[in-house]
């Protein structure tokens, strides 16, 4: 009732019309939100949002990382293969191949370890629904 009261002299000079409501150029305030709850969930809201909406671009750099990391202990692996090789083949005293030895442990998991990567990659690929 306020509300048509106070339009009304704009309604009688032609500068609101009637049924339109207000004219052009003529805006309502903004509503000033005076509700600490609601603006402190609204906030958080909209942090939630924001990391939503990064989402797709962690998974790209998670499966990028997780490819990466796989690509480093295979070519690690393979390169403790090649010095364990020539290390047995060279070795004179027993501490040389028991030193050989273990780099062979060291060179078999880095291996295992690469195989692990491309496996979690593959499965993070299908999960984020990402051709690998």
């Amino acid at each position: 009732m306020l509300d048509g009261a106070v339009r009304l002299p704009k309604q009688l000079f032609g500068e609101e019309s009637i049924v339109g409501g207000a004219a052009e150029g003529d805006t309502k305030p903004p509503v000033i939100e005076e509700d600490k709850e609601f603006l402190e969930k609204k906030e958080k809201l909209q942090d939630l949002e924001q990391q939503i909406s990064n989402v797709p671009q962690q998974a790209e750099s998670l499966v990028k990382n997780h490819h990466d990391m796989g690509e480093t202990m295979g070519q690690l692996g393979l390169a403790f293969v090649k010095l364990t090789k020539f290390e047995s083949e060279e070795a004179i005293y027993d501490s040389q191949k028991a030193c050989a030895a273990d780099m062979k442990n060291v060179a078999t998991a880095a291996v295992k370890a690469s195989r692990l990567y491309r496996e979690l990659n593959a499965q993070n690929c299908q999960t984020f629904g990402k051709a690998s």
